[in-house]
């Protein structure tokens, strides 16, 4: 049991204290008015802290729209509820209405716990993310919980700086342990390293501030990359030259754009690499010029994910690495043999050197369907 756990427990009790203390009716209307407040906050806190741009600032401000707002919804339920349940000790039931409330005060600190750590295990606060992903109550909460509401997800989004997006539905993102590779990777990158069809992705104008990434080309004219990376944008550059998003998926983060600049082609392999082979991932990190970063193979996980707007629910699988991710990998190919088996989409945020790739196979379909004229980049994602 971490100190995570060990808050949780304390909150459990007191909340269930305090029940006794308050009622079932008084802790009902508390709870509704904390979960009106939040689910509300959680909805709008994205259009409020979105217009600041600074990274830091961001999270902050999100984190204390919806604590506030939560708080000052929960009061507000709390003096109703007080009103009630004086009604009903009046009519000798306030042994009932004493019980009641243990039992609502401890299960809502519980589901009020599960809500808060999805928020927290997605911030770039890693010590944070880190007890929030060890917690072994928070593990068996979320084992019988379904996934986190889609609109906790774009504040996931938020409280990540919006380098990368939140890509697990659960509080708990699957792991494979014991890492095989981890004490081996090299501290070290290669800069100026990979294939020349890696290319440095920029889109601008339509969103609160622009994106980087990476792409790759796996036609002469044609690239790939992630999805918020183009995400509401109008224009779209690779290496410098202007590209058109000809398909657009939200729901596997992809985009494929078509280059006005010819590039060398990547081979594409849809084998799934060996657990602990090296691999390699390519691409721009924190904005630096091409850069061949090592990895291993850690295995395939399937677990549920939203897109990128935390809309739409589906199970996807992803490959699991052991290697530093960082912003402006996103997109990045991931390499086994000069092929490109993966596209890097994100980072775990309680373990800076696990990152997370779509595989190639994910790809292919919407290559399928690529064609001439743009196609709509959707909302801004930051």
């Amino acid at each position: 049991m971490d100190w995570f756990d060990l808050i949780i427990a304390m909150l459990v009790v007191l909340a269930a204290i305090t029940g006794w203390a308050d009622g079932a009716i008084t802790r009902v209307l508390h709870v509704a008015g904390l979960a009106i407040g939040f689910f509300a906050m959680v909805a709008l806190a994205p259009s409020l802290s979105s217009r600041i741009t600074h990274g830091v600032a961001r999270p902050v401000v999100a984190l204390a729209i919806v604590g506030i707002g939560t708080v000052l919804c929960g009061i507000a339920g709390r003096v109703l509820g007080g009103f009630f349940s004086r009604a009903l000790h009046t009519i000798h039931l306030g042994v009932v209405d004493r019980v009641g409330g243990v039992l609502v005060g401890a299960a809502s600190a519980l589901v009020g716990c599960w809500l808060i750590a999805g928020l927290l295990a997605s911030t770039t606060w890693g010590s944070i993310a880190t007890q929030v992903q060890g917690s072994a109550i928070l593990r068996a909460v979320d084992s019988v919980m379904p996934p986190l509401p889609a609109v906790e997800q774009r504040v996931q989004t938020l409280l990540r700086q919006a380098d990368f997006p939140a890509i697990f539905a659960e509080v708990i993102a699957p792991t494979l342990t014991p890492p095989v590779a981890l004490a081996r990777l090299p501290a070290s990158r290669s800069p100026v390293g990979g294939p020349a069809g890696v290319v440095k992705v920029f889109a601008t104008g339509g969103c609160a501030s622009s994106s980087e990434g990476t792409a790759f080309y796996v036609r002469p004219t044609i690239a790939v990359t992630n999805a918020h990376v183009v995400a509401g944008h109008r224009h779209v550059f690779a290496d410098g030259a202007p590209a058109t998003v000809v398909a657009y998926d939200a729901s596997d983060d992809l985009a494929v754009l078509r280059v006005a600049r010819a590039g060398a082609p990547l081979a594409l392999s849809g084998a799934t690499p060996a657990r602990g082979q090296r691999l390699d991932v390519v691409g721009f990190p924190l904005n630096a010029a091409r850069t061949l970063t090592p990895a291993y193979m850690e295995g395939p996980t399937t677990a549920l994910s939203r897109d990128i707007y935390g809309g739409h629910l589906k199970a996807r699988t992803f490959l699991v690495l052991e290697a530093r991710v960082e912003p402006g990998n996103s997109g990045s190919p991931v390499l086994a043999g000069g092929r490109a088996v993966a596209v890097v989409e994100s980072m775990s945020a309680s373990q800076p050197a696990t990152g997370y790739a779509i595989p190639v196979s994910v790809v292919a379909p919407l290559l399928a369907h690529v064609g001439t004229r743009g196609v709509s980049t959707g909302a801004c994602v930051n």
